[in-house]
């Protein structure tokens, strides 16, 4: 008999939900939330406390966390519970967690342990944030029991293979979201917006070259999906250059310009958190606060289903 139990898992859910009962009876009682079971994968060091609890105020979940190390160890699983007080009420909001430890071998033993860990008749969500994690054998069957699944490209030295799977999965059927393309949405709405005016959509069959400047020494994901969703939207395709411009530690789009022989519209991001939008005798800039984790994932869990967009995208690497 394995180790880890699903059936054990949930009796000691049960026996913290007793618990908390207990000793909230008085002070206003626990409200058990549950919207969806939150599957993330993730390394031994990971710390996404804080990314599931701003999660959870938006989506209560059944949050599973498997955590991955190389030492061989066994599978092992304890459970818990995250609790909130809104504001101005008495009562506690508390959600289910269940934290599993792996190696790359013991991990083969985690798909039969989901199964009977996933919130009935709830959406699944896989959220891989494990660099080596989709190469596993066993992830296939984890995915199968998912209704979406995330990938975190950041932490993948090897960022060409990725976005070869991604899309792989895609061709697959797999439900899947890269969170490059999530950090590139202002880029595309503001991108869209230069088009806003009748005139300057006219002047969009001018366009025949693209330049993306990133701040890394490859352009990554979020540059190659910026440039196809470009290249999709535009119908055709241009003569596109990627140049590096500046270095930060992850993949960052610092620029967009689409010119051609009489035209140019101009994207910049400068040194504040601010991007230039320029277009003739129009000249605007937008904030772009860097977004934590759990806002980018708040807006990949809104939209369960496939993104029509990004499947395109996905089609066109």
């Amino acid at each position: 008999m394995p180790a880890v139990q699903a059936e054990k898992l949930l009796q000691q859910l049960d026996e913290v939900w007793v618990s908390l009962g207990k000793q909230q009876e008085e002070a206003g009682g626990v409200l058990r939330a549950c919207a969806i079971t939150l599957i993330a994968v993730v390394d031994e060091a990971a710390d996404i406390g804080e990314t599931l609890a701003d999660i959870m105020h938006d989506n209560p979940s059944r949050a599973i966390v498997i955590r991955i190390s190389d030492d061989g160890r066994p599978l092992s699983a304890r459970a818990f519970a995250q609790c909130w007080m809104p504001f101005g009420r008495r009562q506690q909001i508390c959600c289910e967690q269940v934290e599993m430890a792996a190696s790359s071998a013991s991990f083969a033993d985690v798909p039969s342990v989901l199964r009977g860990l996933l919130a009935p008749d709830l959406p699944v969500v896989l959220w891989v944030r494990h660099p080596d994690a989709l190469k596993l054998p066993a992830m296939a069957a984890v995915m199968a029991l998912a209704h979406k699944v995330v990938v975190e490209p950041r932490g993948y030295e090897d960022w060409k293979w990725l976005m070869d799977e991604v899309a792989r999965l895609n061709r697959a059927g797999i439900v899947i979201a890269d969170l490059a393309w999530t950090r590139i949405t202002r880029w595309r709405d503001l991108t869209a917006r230069l088009f806003d005016a009748p005139e300057r959509r006219a002047q969009l069959a001018q366009v025949d070259r693209l330049v993306i400047e990133h701040s890394s020494p490859e352009p990554g994901p979020a540059v190659r999906y910026m440039a196809a969703w470009i290249a999709n939207s535009l119908g055709r395709r241009l003569d596109t250059r990627f140049h590096q411009a500046g270095s930060t530690k992850y993949w960052q789009i610092q620029s967009v310009v689409l010119s051609g022989p009489s035209v140019e519209f101009a994207l910049r991001r400068t040194e504040h958190q601010v991007v230039q939008m320029q277009a003739a005798s129009l000249e605007s800039c937008t904030l772009f606060p860097q977004l934590k984790e759990a806002e980018l994932l708040r807006e990949e869990l809104a939209i369960l289903g496939p993104d029509p967009v990004f499947q395109k995208v996905l089609a066109a690497q």
